[in-house]
């Protein structure tokens, strides 16, 4: 069955971004909010959903216009989908 609000989400662009420079640097784009920072692990809210970025020495470096640059050495990246909330 075809989901109209998949295709809109795609075709506005609203769908999350990944992109993963080495084991040094993640950039998410389109991200609504930061849930935890801290040296070890950076939680980001995303439309659906909780992106989890483990390593040591991480940092957020830029949080603009719905992405957010995170630095360190990373070892894994999760993904885990949000509930849908009614």
């Amino acid at each position: 069955m075809f989901n109209f609000f998949k295709f809109i989400r795609k075709g506005l662009y609203l769908n999350s971004s990944i992109n993963i420079i080495d084991n040094t640097q993640i950039i998410i784009e389109n991200c609504k909010n930061i849930l935890e920072c801290n040296d070890i692990i950076v939680r980001v809210l995303s439309a659906e959903f909780i992106i989890d970025v483990w390593g040591s020495d991480l940092t957020v470096t830029s949080f603009a216009n719905r992405s957010v640059m995170v630095d360190g050495e990373i070892s894994s990246v999760s993904l885990n989908r949000r509930r849908n909330e009614k």
